[in-house]
């Protein structure tokens, strides 16, 4: 069995945790449990890889890899999909801008879900004005009533933070 070193433990580790989290992240958008390691398995490789290839560096069947590469090469095509010619099998590599892909995606996704929480959360603020002047008087009445202006306050604050980091990633990555 071969030694490794030290740098090469951390880096086996970094890139675990990366496509642990790429996963996560995928699965939880509802690209499936494999979609986030197939990913990082092309992004990771220096050459385009056959659908077996990918099971085998996974260790996984050609039917998983087929099933969930889909997500992946779909809108927004992160991974670039090329038919190997003479044969059935199609190559798949990364993309030059699968990173700004990925990272927009990531801010869009949670500017997304903050934009559908801020109408309920100022419809929840708006009826406390339909309550009695003797319970918004209440502390506890107060006290909530000031977390939900908060709350509020500083998610416009963030998804307008969050729409000017966009526009500045997207300027940065098209100029190189």
């Amino acid at each position: 069995m071969p030694l490794t070193t030290p740098d090469e433990e951390s880096l086996k580790q970094v890139i675990t945790e990366f496509t642990t989290l790429f996963e996560a992240w995928l699965n939880d958008a509802g690209a499936g449990p494999y979609a986030g390691r197939i990913l990082m398995t092309i992004l990771l490789s220096d050459t385009p890889l056959t659908q077996k290839d990918i099971a085998n560096r996974l260790g996984t069947s050609v039917s998983t890899v087929s099933r969930n590469i889909k997500l992946i090469t779909d809108s927004p095509p992160l991974i670039m999909k090329t038919k190997i010619p003479n044969t059935k099998e199609w190559q798949y590599e990364k993309r030059s801008n699968t990173p700004v892909v990925l990272l927009s995606g990531m801010i869009l996704s949670f500017t997304s879900m903050l934009r559908n929480n801020v109408t309920p959360m100022t419809n929840a603020l708006q009826r406390m004005g339909n309550l009695s002047e003797e319970f918004l008087t209440r502390p506890d009445t107060k006290r909530f009533q000031n977390t939900l202006e908060n709350l509020l306050s500083a998610t416009k604050i963030m998804l307008d933070e969050l729409d000017s980091l966009l526009v500045s990633f997207q300027a940065q990555t098209t100029e190189g």
